[in-house]
């Protein structure tokens, strides 16, 4: 099991009804805020370098050179997920999507059609908040300019467990969605 790239992000709205709309309110700059560092963390070239030799594939693309953060969609509609149908129109049904924690998948009363369309394609919803205590360890070494990084025997290992981590972790949050689904009474749309 590897990681497609370009992986896209997705966050549903939070917070109470005035503010869930509000891509600027508290709740969702903090969903953006968890999404940004997995992706800035994953732009590091020494990350990517180590990420290209472990779990991260595209077939049909060089992912040297391209950017690994394809789109992000925002969701404001929490019941029905109309954007989360957008996501996998645009993922093609195959791929990575990171999001801020597993919540952003699970909550809408009347979303289980598109969120059961989600768990029966090969797509690998990867939660930062399943890595995000790995980054947050790694993260001080790459603040040294990239002249001076030394690829240490405990660094490279720790890179290598992030992408293991986050390529297990995306197996087990979709087994966990389904599991999640036939546990959710249905509600007619």
């Amino acid at each position: 099991m590897g990681l497609k790239m370009p992986a896209y992000a997705y966050y549903s709205a939070k917070g109470t009804d005035n503010v869930k709309d509000q891509k600027d309110s508290g709740w969702n700059l903090r969903s953006q805020g968890k999404i940004d560092k997995f992706f800035n963390f994953i732009a590091h070239p020494l990350i990517r370098e180590i990420g290209l030799k472990e779990v991260i594939y595209n077939n049909q693309i060089d992912l040297l050179e391209m950017d690994w953060r394809a789109q992000t969609f925002f969701e404001p509609d929490t019941e029905y997920r109309p954007r989360l149908t957008e996501l996998i129109d645009a993922m093609g049904e195959h791929g990575t999507v990171v999001v801020p924690d597993m919540s952003h998948l699970k909550d809408g009363a009347y979303c289980r059609r598109v969120i059961d369309r989600f768990c029966d394609c090969p797509i690998a919803p990867v939660s930062v908040a399943r890595v995000e205590n790995r980054i947050d360890r790694l993260m001080p070494y790459l603040l040294r300019p990239l002249s001076e990084l030394r690829r240490t025997r405990s660094f490279l290992e720790g890179v290598k467990l992030f992408f293991n981590e986050a390529a297990n972790s995306a197996v087990d949050n979709r087994d966990g969605l389904k599991n999640h689904l036939v546990h959710t009474p249905k509600k007619s749309a």
